[in-house]
């Protein structure tokens, strides 16, 4: 059975009409807790739209137990997504089903952009991620095995060799791929990404490799001999054998070098050098061309490794920079509000879709947002206080 208070929950969010004692109650609760009218109203939102959709109206148990898990926001300066925001988010998933949902979250298979492979003769391979093969230059000579999501480079430089052949790697939006070098360095290369490198390093020679955009995570065989060099254009990595991520995508202000273990050296474009240890970042400010320092927790700059986005006190403009490489959508913030205002969260990129994680941040601190295609535009308050009127009042 339903609380007195749980009916009319339900009443709000189903928009059926409230009597007069109903009304005097849930304006004591609006008044009692801030946060309870505007995860109404999204709630709302999801019914009309589910109504619209000719989907079932919105399950009551569901939408009980997202209430009655509500917790009223920390004092906080950034906001922390909380279990029961996530469960609203998954809520509105349930709801929109059918042709819309599909096309709400999916693309075209013609439309997937590519991972692509350009060789040292300047053509270009697509690399489909279910293959198994090898891959060769127009002359036929074979240059790399492909497994899958791995490109395996083996050819060993032969004393008196002195040709570098180099080849370009492009990871599309929404995409990771990983190479594995002919010394036996690991590369795993994030969304939105590309590197150049050789085919073969010389025994005894500097191994470097370009970053030409993006970010990776780097596992680098030991050779004390031959020191392994990422380079971004803007700053130098120099290790011997290590564990690092590197963020370096152009249209950043920060670059950054967070080092797992082992040791580097970051040399910024002006000269300046910092060496790190472990649990230590490294952020290049491209506008002050200023190199700094500190403590950071690693996990945290390296969750896009096991899927996974996380947001640790981080500006909502940062964040939409995130989603859209990830998710490979375009996001346009025309709430300003929201551009500065400060989030945690945690999501699974392979488990949670776009709208999943949009809804959720829109719980936490109300917005709205329009997606046609792969467009989404997030509205300026004065239209999301327009579906605020809605709410029931005396």
């Amino acid at each position: 059975m339903h609380t007195d208070i749980e009916k009319i929950y339900l009443k709000v969010i189903q928009n059926h009409p409230l009597t007069f004692e109903e009304r005097r109650l849930l304006v004591k609760k609006l008044r009692d807790d801030p946060g309870l009218k505007p995860f109404l109203l999204h709630l709302k939102d999801i019914h009309h739209e589910a109504t619209a959709l000719k989907t079932s109206d919105l399950d009551e148990k569901k939408a009980l137990l997202a209430l009655k898990q509500r917790m009223k926001p920390e004092p906080k300066k950034a906001l922390r997504i909380r279990p029961w925001m996530r469960y609203a988010a998954i809520l509105t998933g349930i709801l929109i089903t059918g042709y819309s949902w599909y096309l709400f979250h999916h693309t075209t298979e013609s439309n997937t952009p590519k991972i692509t492979l350009q060789l040292e003769d300047g053509s270009v391979r697509e690399l489909d991620e279910s293959t198994v093969n090898i891959i060769t230059g127009n002359n036929g000579r074979a240059i790399v095995s492909q497994k899958k999501n791995t490109l395996h480079y083996d050819h060993v430089s032969q004393p008196g060799e002195t040709s570098v052949l180099h080849n370009v790697l492009n990871v599309p939006k929404a995409k990771t791929f990983q190479l594995i070098l002919s010394d036996g360095t690991r590369i795993l290369l994030n969304s939105g990404s590309r590197i150049r490198y050789p085919e073969a390093f010389h025994p005894g020679e500097k191994r470097i490799v370009q970053l030409l955009d993006g970010e990776a995570y780097f596992t680098v065989r030991h050779d004390s001999l031959s020191p392994f060099i990422v380079r971004t254009g803007k700053i130098d990595v120099k290790v011997l054998g290590t564990e690092f991520n590197i963020s370096a995508y152009t249209e950043d202000s920060l670059l950054h070098t967070v080092l797992v273990s082992g040791g580097v050296k970051v040399r910024s474009e002006g000269g300046t050098v910092r060496e790190l240890v472990p649990n230590q970042i490294a952020t290049y400010n491209r506008a002050s061309e200023q190199l700094s320092v500190q403590q950071v927790t690693v996990t945290d700059h390296i969750a896009w490794v096991d899927g996974k986005m996380r947001f640790v006190d981080k500006p909502f403009g940062d964040i939409l920079k995130t989603i859209e490489r990830s998710y490979d959508v375009k996001i346009i913030n025309r709430n300003k509000k929201l551009q500065h205002a400060r989030f945690y969260g945690d999501f699974d990129i392979h488990k949670e879709s776009v709208n999943d994680v949009l809804k959720v941040f829109a719980t936490g601190r109300p917005f709205s947002y329009e997606r046609n295609g792969n467009v989404i535009t997030i509205l300026p308050d004065a239209d999301k206080k327009e579906h605020e009127t809605l709410l029931p009042m005396p």
